[in-house]
């Protein structure tokens, strides 16, 4: 069983001393836990933003096998999640279940980073293919080592109903600095350095390195966090292990509602992530100065707005703000569909920052009621699964995100974008800039509303969640 890390009241027989220990290893634990997202937001985003970009305008590849490359190995990397989620439940180290896979995940991730946009100038369009393909597997296998650990250490380390959204809003806030510098950062530095391939490189190798610094200093700092035992000893993963996980997810109520929505939501936040380089350069036809400011704004308004989300669900309800998040991401997304390069520069702003708070609601607590849905299959088995749902949970993200990336690569070549080997500008057709209206403005309003209706019957209280008597009641629960 794990402690709350947390600064609750000390007990009678605490000297002020030990108190104080407590709580700076209880800060360190949450500070760790912003630091880890860090790791896999920054060398994730700088990938998802300005990698099909670089593929279609610097590397000439065509939008359509660029998307498809991105969406095949989304899969591959979603199929392997629940079973390297599995996996870490069953490892055991000296440093615990899942500090070994952060570890390696950001060695892994800072290599891709820098190899994805070091593609060499002399390989043929096949070869090309391969090439990207190759790192993208690395790259996807480095995201997975590093988002497993992180999400199933949020149930390990407490068992508290708001320290786990405690730790979620620190989870949020360490991967708003990862976005800034995944997306903020890349931005600007091509826009001073330029955007062709030699500033793609220089711009890859700061966010490697940030990536490799933030991993090694999460592993140290939660060498002495709270961890849970496996409660399996088996060490074998079997292809059947990956039905049984799913179709324990499935029983999972609250977790099978929260999981459709998540599907929907990621939907709705991967596409225009993907399309912004686009709207920048064809829409609002800037540089990508803009393009950095942008997110400069939006993940600076998520950071403000976190601890606020935090404490208007305290004070009302987490589903509620939840469905507030979800319809303010989808109308302010949608308020971009009339908008041409001629729009008022003070709107744009007021858009990026209102975009920016309603994505901080839609991280915090689709991913905090998710870790409680995971707590609840433990109240209603007493197992310790927390690896297999965190692995479920990826899974959806990666196919969520597929989803999006390739059908926006699709749609762009179906509507005519045309690609270019030199990263300049190219003349696009009226239906080209379309299908980037479309996946800039028209998906996101859509698809929140799905995730609106499939999260409506969700039902999860505190009181579900508290810690049950073990007996012979116990042996006699239902599965999740």
């Amino acid at each position: 069983m794990s402690r709350p890390a947390d600064d609750a009241a000390p007990s009678a027989a605490d000297t002020p001393v030990q108190d104080s220990d407590r709580k700076r290893e209880a800060l360190k634990i949450r500070i760790a836990f912003a630091i880890v997202p860090i790791t896999h937001a920054t060398g994730s985003n700088i990938v998802t933003i300005l990698a099909l970009r670089y593929f279609t305008d610097n590397l000439g590849m065509a939008a359509s096998i660029a998307g498809l490359l991105f969406g095949v190995v989304k899969i591959y990397d979603g199929l392997i999640d629940p079973l390297l989620g599995a996996l870490s439940d069953r490892t055991k180290t000296r440093i615990g279940r899942r500090l070994p896979y952060l570890l390696i995940g950001s060695g892994l991730m800072s290599v891709s980073v820098l190899f994805l946009f070091a593609a060499p100038e002399s390989l043929s369009p096949t070869a090309l293919w391969f090439y990207v393909a190759a790192v993208l597997i690395v790259h996807a296998t480095a995201y997975t080592a590093l988002t497993i650990p992180g999400l199933a250490m949020v149930v390990e380390v407490t068992d508290d109903y708001h320290e786990r959204s405690t730790l979620m809003s620190y989870r949020v806030i360490g991967n708003s600095v990862g976005l800034l510098l995944g997306s903020t950062l890349p931005a600007w530095l091509l826009a001073n350095w330029g955007a062709d391939r030699i500033g793609h490189i220089r711009a890859a190798a700061v966010v490697a390195a940030i990536v490799a610094v933030a991993g090694v200093a999460a592993t140290l700092m939660l060498l002495r966090a709270p961890r849970t035992e496996s409660t399996d000893n088996s060490r074998r993963i079997r292809l059947i292990d990956f039905v049984d996980h799913l179709r324990v997810a499935w029983h999972n109520r609250p977790y099978r509602l929260l999981a459709i929505a998540h599907v929907f939501i990621l939907m709705a936040t991967t596409t225009p992530t993907v399309s912004n380089a686009y709207f920048t350069r064809y829409v609002l036809e800037r540089t990508d100065n803009w393009l950095g400011t942008y997110f400069m704004l939006s993940i600076s308004a998520l950071f403000i707005a976190t601890p606020i989300w935090l404490r208007v669900a305290r004070a009302l309800d987490k589903k509620k703000c939840y469905v507030a998040a979800m319809l303010g991401w989808g109308l302010i997304h949608l308020s971009w569909l009339p908008v041409t390069a001629d729009e008022p520069y003070p709107l744009m702003v007021a858009r990026a920052i209102l975009s920016g708070i309603a994505a901080a609601g839609l991280m915090l607590f689709a991913y905090s009621m998710l870790t409680d849905a995971i707590r609840y299959d433990y109240i209603l088995t007493g197992q310790r699964r927390e690896g297999v749902f965190a692995g479920i949970t990826s899974l959806l993200d990666k196919l969520s995100m597929a989803a999006g990336i390739a059908g926006t690569g699709v749609l762009m070549s179906a509507m005519g974008y045309q690609e270019s080997s030199s990263g300049g500008l190219v003349t696009q057709s009226e239906t080209a800039l379309r299908a980037i209206y479309i996946g800039f403005a028209v998906v996101p309003a859509i698809a929140v509303l799905g995730g609106v209706v499939a999260i409506w019957r969700y039902r999860l209280t505190p009181d579900d969640l508290r810690e049950p008597v073990r007996g012979k009641e116990a042996e006699q629960a239902p599965t999740a």
